[in-house]
């Protein structure tokens, strides 16, 4: 198109490109011929200037103070007095006419805004050009001035400089009878010397100078617009082609286009479908799921439930939290994909997260043999502002595979501050990875020849990384094969009050209000799953709430207005009034619009999330939940008492992991009971390594295997379980 239109217009184009290389070249040149005439007058008036102030210094000296030392008087009025000279300045101004005479060009003058009474009318500053001049010099007294000027219809470059006193001047200036000022001292400024040259000549003779050069310029041009034209009418001969090509293209853009469109629209349409997808699995899942947590939960609390009972509802809670933990991973990847991962940072006690963290992987560790070393540097901060929950995840993910990698040897969590950022290291003697791979790790779905052998999903590196990237750190791995790993999770930090910090209680820990006649609370309950409200219900009221029920928002509306309620636990999806039209109506009732409402969903995307904030919620549970982030966001909304009771005191204590179990544990195992839990490991018969686990409790000498076995099915810990499978199958043979 541009081509085409400078084509069409060729002869205009190069007409415009003409008048405007001549008026270029003209405004170029003019500027030139004003330079060099400025240029030539200036050197002209200086070295006049200097002739004439060089005569008078000289006259001043020489002639002068001889005159005066011979008895002789110094006075403008020379001519009239006898046995006397001129003064310097009427001297100066003597030698400036006679040269103007002799060279027929330009004028001297010296005049001051102190004149002497003789010159009053012509020695002041006379015109705009004296003053200017004056002004000039009271701030830079050593740079000329000068200007031109038109004088008698005539161009007259006028050139000034500082009139100084000299030494030999200062005595005459302040002793004389006339003297217009006294305290005159040397280097003062007395006056302005101007050298006026008309500019006839110098013009002439810059004109001469630039002749050439206007020659040559008009060469240049005339040639220019020759290869212009030269170029257009090329250019014309290859237009037609060009416009076949063009067309041709145009065409095949148009084509492409066509096409990337439909496979982006395609895309676009697989991407949406691909997010319904995940997000309708996502609260279908989890909505059954929470049941089974939940009600495990109940269970769990049940102080009249024997050690053996306790144990199997806590390996039904390892499993649903490993199932709800794959869930969160595909959720996880699916956010980063969707650049929709968010942090919720808070104030949270570090030594609680590592030591949580800790005593999670430490049994995994002591089952394959195992030294697990926890290194906290002295000055590490007790609590800083982060996201709990996703610190945590990341240490458990990278942890869990220095673990899984590693045969023999230490496995160690070193954390220490460094500058601005919190470092945590986790340092194996596992089997290392090759340089090549080290990038590949972190890339969702990969895994280098060791991780192909291993259980995973190989998103657990990918989701960590992405994390540590969204809380502005790194996660960053060294290595060397056969000699081990080090991966360093490094994120900014921010240390905040201990006392601030959030705790997260361990799992099973019991909540009940503390004996007050005050704490009365009632808290409404609305959804339309009997399971779902009967599992908040039972949490509720054994921790010492007073519950009332609702099937679906019009039914919670109608509670609220006839119960007093102190807090609402609602579902979000429901028939009749869903949860979003029900706080709508909330938040518009003035009496009810004070109570705080939580959303009770299994939605839980983060655009849902803020969906949730923004129509009235207060806070957000997301299906399933622990029982202690059900209190913890009671806490926050309701002014509560707690009366605390650890489920780890002793009438409901969980074994806790030997942390070196003997050689002779394994060597006292039958077996053919050492095969039966391989077996059972391998075909993951949960029931059958329960039996397994109480047989081996009755004997003194394998209670702590038991105890070992116990919490590894617990933690639905495969990885664990096989290892101990293993060992104690190779102690039979041995034996």
């Amino acid at each position: 198109m541009f081509w085409r239109l400078i084509l069409r217009h060729s002869v205009l184009l190069i007409v415009i490109l003409s008048l405007l290389v001549a008026g270029i070249t003209a405004w170029q040149m003019n500027s030139l011929s004003r330079s060099l005439i400025t240029s030539n007058a200036s050197e002209d008036a200086a070295f006049l200037s200097d002739a004439i102030r060089t005569m008078r210094t000289l006259y001043s000296r020489e002639i002068v103070s001889r005159a005066q030392a011979a008895g002789m008087s110094a006075t403008h009025d020379f001519v009239h007095v006898n046995n006397s000279v001129p003064l310097p300045a009427t001297f100066s101004m003597m030698l400036g006419d006679e040269l103007s005479k002799l060279t027929q060009s330009g004028s001297a003058k010296l005049y001051s805004p102190y004149p002497f009474p003789w010159r009053a009318e012509t020695g002041g500053l006379q015109d705009n050009f004296a003053r200017r001049a004056w002004a000039s010099f009271q701030k830079t007294p050593d740079k000329p001035f000068f200007e031109i000027d038109t004088q008698s219809g005539t161009r007259v470059f006028r050139y000034a400089v500082a009139d100084k006193l000299s030494e030999s001047c200062v005595g005459c200036h302040n002793e004389h009878p006339d003297s217009p000022k006294r305290g005159w001292e040397a280097g003062d400024i007395r006056g302005v010397f101007e050298v006026s040259l008309p500019l006839e000549r110098i013009e002439q003779e810059a004109a001469h100078s630039l002749r050439g050069a206007w020659i040559i310029t008009g060469m240049l041009a005339a040639i220019g617009i020759s290869l212009l034209t030269l170029f257009v009418r090329r250019l014309k001969n290859t237009t037609s082609s060009l416009e076949e090509l063009n067309a041709s293209l145009e065409q095949r853009v148009q084509d492409r286009t066509t096409e990337a469109l439909e496979h982006k629209e395609l895309a676009e349409e697989a991407n949406r479908a691909k997010s319904r997808f995940i997000s309708n699995m996502s609260h279908e899942l989890r909505t059954p799921l929470n049941g089974v947590l939940g009600y495990a939960q109940i269970l769990q609390r049940d102080p009249g439930i024997s050690q053996s009972q306790r144990e199997n509802i806590s390996s039904i809670v390892s499993c649903g939290e490993h199932l709800l933990t794959l869930i969160n991973d595909v959720l996880d990847i699916s956010k980063i994909e969707a650049g929709k991962l968010e942090l919720a940072p808070h104030p949270c006690d570090l030594n609680q997260l590592i030591h949580d963290v800790s005593d999670i992987v430490r049994p995994r560790a002591v089952a394959k043999h195992l030294a697990f070393v926890l290194d906290v540097a002295p000055n590490s901060p007790p609590a800083i502002l982060a996201d709990a929950t996703k610190l945590r995840q990341i240490l458990l993910n990278l942890l869990g595979n220095a673990i899984k990698f590693t045969s023999q040897g230490i496995v160690t969590l070193r954390v220490y501050p460094s500058n601005t950022h919190l470092r945590f290291d986790i340092i194996d003697t596992g089997v290392g990875i090759d340089s090549k791979a080290q990038d590949l790790i972190f890339e969702p779905f990969k895994q280098d020849e060791a991780g192909k052998h291993e259980e995973g999903t190989g998103l657990g590196l990918a989701i960590s990384r992405q994390i540590a990237d969204r809380m502005g750190g790194s996660v960053s791995v060294t290595s060397e094969p056969g000699k081990g790993s080090t991966f360093t999770l490094e994120i900014p930090y921010e240390e905040v009050d201990p006392d601030t910090a959030a705790t997260v209680p361990l799992l099973g820990d019991t909540h009940r209000l503390a004996e007050d006649p005050k704490q009365s609370f009632l808290v409404l309950v609305a959804d339309d799953r009997d399971h779902n409200r009967h599992i908040l219900v039972q949490l509720l009221e054994a921790a010492g709430f007073e519950t009332i029920e609702a099937e679906n928002g019009q039914e919670a509306l109608e509670q609220m207005q006839s119960h007093d309620v102190s807090l609402v636990l609602m579902d979000v999806r429901m028939p009749v009034l869903d949860g979003i039209d029900a706080v709508r109506a909330i938040r518009k009732d003035s009496a009810l619009q004070h109570i705080p409402v939580v959303a009770v969903t299994a939605s839980v995307f983060p655009h849902f999330r803020e969906r949730a904030f923004e129509e009235g919620f207060n806070d957000f549970l997301g299906k399933p939940f622990r029982a202690t982030e059900l209190f913890t966001i009671i806490d926050k909304h309701l002014d509560v008492i707690w009366e605390t009771e650890s489920s780890h005191s002793s009438a409901t204590s969980e074994p806790q992991a030997s942390s070196q179990l003997t050689d002779n544990a394994f060597a006292t195992v039958d077996p053919d009971v050492a095969q039966k839990l391989a077996t059972a490991v391998q075909h993951s018969n949960f029931t059958a390594i329960q039996q397994i686990t109480e047989s081996l409790r009755s004997h003194p000498d394998t209670k702590p295997l038991a105890e070992q076995i116990a919490i590894l099915a617990r933690n639905f810990d495969f990885d664990g379980l096989a290892t101990l499978a293993q060992r104690l199958v190779a102690s039979g043979s041995d034996a």
